[in-house]
């Protein structure tokens, strides 16, 4: 299947086969194929390696609303004191230059609570 894009100060135009597509200025050629509101999340989690296990967890989640051009954004981002005895590993340290004397994780909560205040991060951004 061939596709061609014309571009004009306007609009383009994205042809097929079988039918041409408006492109509005500034739009990508896949906007038609958009909802008019979505939700991305992104999530990131560091480890101190296998034997120390989640250090920190972040999460963005993005609503886009197409209508009116509107994005808002709602950020997750906590540090996790490892259990007693977790064995660091230099290579992860290596990495986020985070390790056991560090005060973000010395002040930091344990997986459990921090596990709990992510599902509620999640529960309330994303099931409205």
């Amino acid at each position: 299947m061939e596709s061609s894009l014309e571009n004009s100060s306007q609009e383009g135009t994205m042809s097929d086969d079988d039918d041409d597509v408006a492109i509005p200025k500034g739009k990508s050629i896949a906007h038609h194929y958009m909802p008019s509101k979505m939700v991305y999340v992104s999530f990131d989690v560091e480890t101190g390696g296998e034997y120390c296990g989640i250090i920190q967890m972040s999460a963005n989640i993005f609503r886009i609303n197409n209508n009116v051009g509107e994005i808002e954004s709602e950020s997750f981002d906590r540090y996790v004191k490892p259990r007693d005895g977790a064995i660091w590993s230099s290579s992860s340290t290596d990495v986020h230059g985070l390790h056991a004397n560090s005060p973000q994780i010395k002040n930091a909560k344990g997986i459990e609570i921090v596990w709990n205040d992510f599902v509620s991060y999640i529960d309330k951004n994303i099931g409205r």
